[in-house]
């Protein structure tokens, strides 16, 4: 099982909140995210198809929390097992 939780900044500024995920002991404490950014008028094309792709990473949880850093006009998609 997995706690899914999708974020959208639409606006033009960083958006830095922290989520507090409660999670049952010993379980891991990371979590996965997927970040989709692009400019406003950005596209993918035949000479840049991969100009707007989402980015992996992974990040671990510190005293139960997950600080974020979601960048302007951008969505994160964070995957935590529970």
């Amino acid at each position: 099982r997995e706690l899914i939780v999708k974020l959208v900044n639409t606006s033009e500024t960083e958006q830095h909140p922290v989520l507090r995920l409660e999670r049952r002991k010993g379980k891991e404490r990371k979590a996965m995210l997927t970040v989709l950014k692009a400019p406003l008028d950005g596209v993918n094309s035949f000479d840049a198809p991969a100009a707007i792709s989402p980015v992996d990473s992974t990040m671990l949880l510190k005293d139960n929390k997950l600080p974020l850093d979601i960048a302007a006009f951008s969505m994160v998609v964070i995957r935590v097992k529970i």
